[in-house]
Order: C-alpha cells, then sequence, then structure tokens
C-alpha cells in the first residue's frame, strides 16, 4: 500500500467536494482527505490499466478502452469516469495531494512515514489530516514529480531540493542522511501577486507607509525587507517592484517567486546541482550593467557580503533583497554577525520590518501580516523608524532626484496618498494597477 486514509469520526465543521473538516469527541479539529470508494474489481482494473499506461504511454482513455475489450470488461459511465479520475490523478497528477490543492491551506507537511500529514489552515493553525504514507519510493516518485519542471531530482547524490512548483507554491524535501526521515514540505501558493492597493486594504500597511516605500523606489535607494517565516516579506517585494520603470533589472533567486513586469529584465537562478549558488550570481549581477538589482533572499554571510558588493559597487540606482529577523534590532545584530561591518550598514538606505502575527478570537486563529515599521538610516549605522516624512539622507535623495523643496515634497506625497485611495476602492489586478503607476506620471 502506498498510502492510506483513515476514517474519522466526529461533527463536520466544514464539508467540500475533495475534504472537510471534523471535530471529534476531544474537540481536535482534523482535516479529513475524501477519496473515490473502489471496490475489489475497480482497484484491480486500476492497477492493470496503470501497467498498460507505463508500457506503452498512450493515452489513458485508450488504454482504459483496450483493457476493457480485451478482458470484456463492462461497465456504466459513472465508473467509467471514476476509474479514469483515479488514474489521472494517480498517472498524470499528484496523487492524493490533488485533494489539498482546492483547500484554503498555507502548508502541507510530510513528517515521515506512517505518520499522520499535517496541515497549516487559515482559520485554525495546524491540524493533523487522516493521511499517512507508507511507501519511500512512492513519495520520492511523488517529490521527483513535483520538481521535475526544474530539472532536479531527489537522490542519495542530492539528498535535499527547493522548488517551486507552476502554481508559484515552494516545495522542499529532504531524505536520509540529513534527517531522520523522508520529510516533504509545500508552502502553498495562495493564486496571485498582490498590489500594494491590495495590502492597504489588507492592513498590512498604511497608505503613509506605502507612498514613503514608493518614492523610495523611484530614487537611488538600497531597501532590506525584515521579517519572520511566512511574514510576507516576498509578497511586499513584489508590490514595490511594480514601481520600477523603464530600467534593467537583474532578479537573482534560489527558487523563483519575485514577478516583474518590466520587459528589460534578467532572471538568474541559482542550481547546487549545477554548482551555482546566490553568491556568485550576484557578484555575476555586477558586470550585467544593472539599473537595479533584486536579490529574493539573502541568508548567509556569503550571501551578505555579495549583496554588499552590489550596494558598494554603486553600479546600479538601487538593491533590494529580504531578510529573516523578527525586529530592527535583530536585523543589524544577524547582518553584523554575518560579516557586514557597522559602516557598511550605512549603505543600506531603508529597512522595512514585516511581521506575522497570530491572534485568537472566538477560539481560532487568525494570521495577520502587518509592516512594523519603515526605519531610515540616519548615516551613522542607526535607524530611526519614519513617522511622517524622510529626515535624513533620503529626503536629501528626493529632492534631488524630483527637483522638490519641503513643500513640493508634502504635495507630492498628498498626491500619491489620493492616487492610492482612490485604487484601494478599485482593487485593480497586479497587472493593470502596474499600467496605473505609469499613467500617474504622465499626468504631471
Amino acid at each position: 500500500m502506498l498510502y492510506s486514509l483513515g476514517r474519522v469520526s466526529g461533527k463536520t465543521i466544514i464539508d467540500k467536494a475533495l475534504w472537510k473538516v471534523v471535530e471529534n469527541k476531544k474537540g481536535e479539529k482534523i482535516f479529513v482527505l475524501k477519496n473515490d470508494s473502489l471496490d475489489e474489481r475497480e482497484m484491480e482494473i486500476i492497477k492493470n490499466v496503470s501497467r498498460i499506461f507505463k508500457r506503452r504511454n498512450d493515452e489513458l482513455e485508450d488504454c482504459l478502452l483496450e483493457y476493457c475489450e480485451v478482458m470484456e470488461e463492462e461497465m456504466d459511465r459513472e465508473t467509467w469516469d471514476k476509474i479514469l479520475r483515479v488514474l489521472k490523478k494517480e498517472l498524470l497528477g499528484y496523487s492524493v495531494f490533488e485533494n489539498f490543492f482546492n483547500a484554503p491551506l498555507e502548508e502541507i507537511s510530510v513528517i515521515g512515514l506512517e505518520k499522520d500529514v499535517f496541515v497549516y489552515y487559515r482559520n485554525y493553525g495546524w491540524m493533523k489530516t487522516n493521511l499517512r504514507f507508507k511507501n519511500e519510493e512512492f513519495m520520492k516518485s511523488l517529490i521527483n514529480k513535483f520538481a521535475r519542471g526544474l530539472g532536479r531530482r531527489l537522490s542519495l547524490k542530492t539528498p535535499r531540493i527547493n522548488a517551486t512548483l507552476q502554481d508559484g507554491s515552494r516545495l522542499h524535501a529532504a531524505i536520509p542522511p540529513i534527517c531522520k526521515e523522508i520529510c516533504l514540505t509545500i508552502r502553498k501558493f495562495d493564486g496571485g501577486y498582490f498590489t500594494l492597493p491590495d495590502l492597504i486594504k489588507r492592513k498590512m500597511l498604511s497608505i503613509r507607509e506605502a507612498v514613503l516605500l514608493w518614492m523610495a523606489m523611484e530614487v537611488d535607494s538600497n531597501i532590506l525587507i525584515a521579517g519572520n517565516t511566512g511574514s510576507g516579506k516576498t509578497t511586499l517585494l513584489n508590490s514595490l517592484c511594480q514601481f520600477l520603470h523603464d530600467e534593467r533589472i537583474i532578479v537573482i533567486e534560489e527558487t523563483p517567486e519575485t514577478k516583474i513586469l518590466q520587459k528589460h529584465k534578467v532572471n538568474l537562478i541559482s542550481s547546487e546541482e549545477q554548482g551555482v549558488d546566490m553568491t556568485s550570481l550576484i557578484i555575476d549581477s555586477l558586470r550585467m550593467r544593472p539599473d537595479r538589482v533584486v536579490v529574493g533572499e539573502i541568508r548567509s554571510g556569503e550571501e551578505v557580503r555579495a549583496y554588499l558588493q552590489t550596494i558598494l559597487a554603486g553600479q546600479g540606482k538601487g538593491s533590494y533583497a529580504t531578510f529573516h529577523a523578527q525586529n530592527l534590532d535583530e536585523c543589524i545584530q544577524r547582518l553584523l554577525s554575518l560579516g557586514m561591518k557597522r559602516e557598511d550598514i550605512n549603505a543600506i538606505n531603508l529597512i522595512t520590518i514585516v511581521r506575522r502575527l497570530v491572534k485568537l478570537r472566538d477560539g481560532k486563529k487568525n494570521e495577520e501580516r502587518r509592516v512594523l515599521g519603515v526605519y531610515e538610516n540616519r548615516g551613522n549605522g542607526s535607524f530611526v523608524k519614519i513617522k511622517k516624512e524622510f529626515k535624513f539622507e533620503m529626503k536629501k535623495r528626493i529632492k534631488k532626484a524630483f527637483g522638490f523643496g519641503d513643500k513640493e515634497i508634502k504635495k507630492e506625497m498628498e498626491r500619491r496618498e489620493d492616487f492610492l485611495s482612490k485604487k484601494i476602492l478599485e482593487v485593480p489586478n497586479y497587472e493593470s494597477f502596474y499600467k496605473n503607476i505609469g499613467e500617474f506620471h504622465r499626468k504631471v
């Protein structure tokens, strides 16, 4: 047996076609996957048709029809559709994982064989499921099917992989010896990219904070977005990149997550299998005459130092990256511990701190993502939270870039606040908002 779906009794709270949420007698909420019920005859048909398909690689319908003709097997339309549905899911899709994809989940976690698979449900937090995997080879083949599009494969030579699936979801998988037993984590992509008006409407940041970041993106500046896991660092970075127009942009990532709509862009992706790491790609970008450099995430000391090179080289108008830290002090301390000198921190103009906060409401866990502050470099390696407007180096840069005095800056910020306020009501999609920004500047 490849996997099992256990029976769960209790009160059904949510009931969908492929899954449901059940509360048992202990008050524990369990995410229950549904499956097509198959009798022994139907299971035998699926087993034999699978062999025909793997041997001949014909259309599944043709393989099933051939089997029925040879074995003189008769079935009604409902049975035919059910068997074909199961065959497509197992042979062409992602097996039982297909049931997860239409659910409002943020994470799917396999922690070993013969153990409950866990999911993170938006309204309830972590929940165990009725699914258990029983065959390691099946798990490996399923993981490799997920990662096939990126040319990556889980094996003894490469016992861990990181990949981005076609829908934007992120995958991490590992096998012994780097872990005790096979494990898999999928962080689901929610299906769309957010604009700055989207994030304001979701109360991730204020209109004033959005305007500050917007103006900073349009002048020469280096911005670091720091936060805890799942706080929306990349989401915010994506939304800010919409303000970059008519420039050459180099995007460097481990897994492709950043969506840049500009035509003149180059996307570089690191590959452990090919021996090309983030550090070497960041250094390569210095030879590519970029206007802007976008780094998906910096983690190691080498990556921090390489990112610093892109800033200090002065070739582009700005460099942007995400970084793991809980708050401003931790962000600076981590940068220092990874090899950045305190005087070099002056090269970073803004640090934006975002956090994923968990709050309990009516017995449900609700996650909120918030910008805790936009911090401006005072010029001495220390940062101060911006309340209403820039006061230090960023103010000088804005004055120089736009040719504004203090009154003009205030007027321009009000104009942009008015623009964003209107777009919050309109809720434009990612592509149309990018066009709206171009129209906004042409009206000046």
